[in-house]
This record gives structure tokens, sequence and C-alpha cells, in this order.
């Protein structure tokens, strides 16, 4: 038995649902998604600066992989980030050769922890991949669960949390259960890439937006080692690049030498035509054409003769 109720508009809420206008929404796993040392710490050491300016009380969580760690310092120096509203987060997990698939309960309980204390408006985790490059990728229910867990500590604890990888929505469907089921799950994406014609820009394209238009793209400029995020009025068609765009003027292209051309002179062909009247009468200063005398019949012979006696 079916149960038919009429529809109701939503109550509105008036809380902004944006961290960052446009750019990150509120209680939500974002996934920024770019190749290797494309420049995606970079823009984490961009947002966390804009989003501890906008207020003095918005702490920021940091979650880094070793590799990662001297590039995130590097980049905060060079924003000149508000250190007094970010905190880092360490990860020591003991090895455990026989037990793998326990590491994704100890990131997320070290995941769970920091939030719970520290109660952000936003936490980065940076070099995801790494962290997890002894766990057993093939195990979809493992992946299906961590990831359904981080959605629900992000919405439970109103916090935005960040998800870095290198490979997601631009590569192919084959590269394992995680980042797949992270595709799937996820309502909100960033896809981070190298501008095809400015080596200093990266452009940053809204991919994954399911409460709103997606397309929406920003350019990363960098300037005297500082970062600068532009949005852009208009959508630019950009094919993502896997390298940085090169300014180097093209090398001119080597041609084979040749030979001197021989001049040929032309071979002139003549070709008599005849042309013939179509009406004699009117033509009559002309010369008629003359036809072969014809032979007289029998019986025209006989009239002769007959005349001629």
């Amino acid at each position: 038995m079916s149960l038919v109720t009429p529809l109701r508009p939503p109550v509105e809420n008036n809380i902004n649902p944006w961290l960052l206008d446009g750019l990150l929404p509120r209680n939500q796993v974002v996934l920024l998604d770019g190749y290797a040392s494309v420049g995606k710490t970079a823009l984490l050491a961009l947002l966390s600066q804009k989003i501890t300016e906008q207020n003095k009380k918005r702490t920021v969580l940091y979650l880094s992989s070793e590799r990662q760690t001297e590039s995130r310092d590097l980049f905060l120096h060079r924003q000149r980030a508000n250190y007094g509203q970010l905190h880092a987060v360490t990860f020591d997990r003991v090895p455990r050769p026989l037990q793998s698939r326990q590491i994704y309960h100890d990131l997320l309980n070290c995941i769970t922890d920091a939030i719970t204390e520290k109660q952000p408006h936003c936490m980065i985790i940076d070099g995801l991949e790494d962290m997890l490059a002894e766990a057993p990728a093939a195990d979809a229910k493992l992946s299906r669960s961590f990831w359904q867990s981080l959605h629900d500590l992000a919405r439970h604890c109103q916090c935005t949390i960040i998800v870095t990888r290198s490979q997601g929505f631009h590569e192919s469907r084959a590269y394992g259960h995680f980042t797949r089921i992270g595709s799937d799950l996820c309502s909100f994406a960033l896809a981070m890439h190298y501008h095809p014609k400015s080596p200093a820009e990266r452009v940053v394209t809204i991919i994954r937006h399911k409460l709103g238009p997606i397309g929406k793209q920003f350019h990363l400029k960098f300037t005297n080692d500082k970062a600068e995020l532009l949005a852009k009025q208009s959508s630019e068609n950009v094919r993502p690049a896997k390298s940085p765009a090169h300014d180097l003027p093209a090398k001119p292209s080597k041609q084979p030498k040749s030979e001197p051309a021989t001049i040929v002179e032309p071979k002139t062909t003549t070709i008599q035509t005849t042309t013939t009247p179509t009406n004699y009468e009117n033509r009559a200063h002309e010369e008629m054409p003359t036809q072969p005398p014809t032979q007289p019949t029998n019986i025209e012979r006989k009239a002769i003769i007959a005349s001629a006696a």
C-alpha cells in the first residue's frame, strides 16, 4: 500500500552554506584532485589563510603525510599564515604487517579525536594516499566504511574536511575501490591542473557539486613566491595538462634544401577549326562552300539522249 503526501517547501536556513563563498562548502568532505607536484599544497596554504582571515575565531587543522610536511611549512611561511589559528595533527602509527586492515580504523580514530578536541571549522588532510599506502586498497567494504565515516564526522561536528588526491576524477575508473568509492560518495570536488599557456598559473575548476552548478573556475597565480586566487567571470575551456607550460620560443623547423627549379617552356598546340555559316542568305558576301558534282541517274541519261535526238 502506497502513501501519497503533499510536497512542502523546505525550511529556509539563514546560515551561509559556504565556508568560502563559491569555493568551499560548510560541513562537507571536499576532494581536491590534481596531478603530483601541480601545487595542491600551495593552494591549501592559501585557502587556510583566507579561512582564518575572514574570522579570527576560526581554526584549521592540518594532517599531512611525512612527504608533504616540508612543503606545507614552506608555503604557509610564504603566505604569512595566521599561525595562532593553525594546528598540526600527527599520525603516529606502529607498523603491523599482519594487521594492515587496522590502518583504516587507526587513521579514522586520529581524525575523530583531533576534530572532537579542537572543534575546527576546517581540517585539511594532505597526503591521504601516503598514509594508507600499506592498507589493502582492494577491500571495498573497508573503503566505503572509511569514506562514509568521514562524511558523517564532517556533518555532525560541523567541519569542512578537505582531502587531496593524485588520482581521481581525471583518471580512468580502474584505479581501485578506495578512490572510486570516495568519488562516488562525495558531493563537492575541485580539480586542479596546469594552465596550458601560462607556466605561473594553475586552473582550479568545480567538477562536482550536487546542490549547484559546476564549471566555475579559479586561476591560481604565483607571484613572488606567493599564491593568489582569482575568480573567472567566464569559464575558459582549458584542456587539463599533465606538465607545466613552457614560455620558450618554438624552434624553427628544418626544411630540406630545395634545388633550383628548371624553367620549362609551355608547349603550344594549334587547333584548326572550321566555322559553318547558319544563314547563307544574309551572308552572301561570304564564299559558299563547294559541293562535289553528282553523277546522273539512268533515267536522267535517257532523257538527255532523247532531247539531243
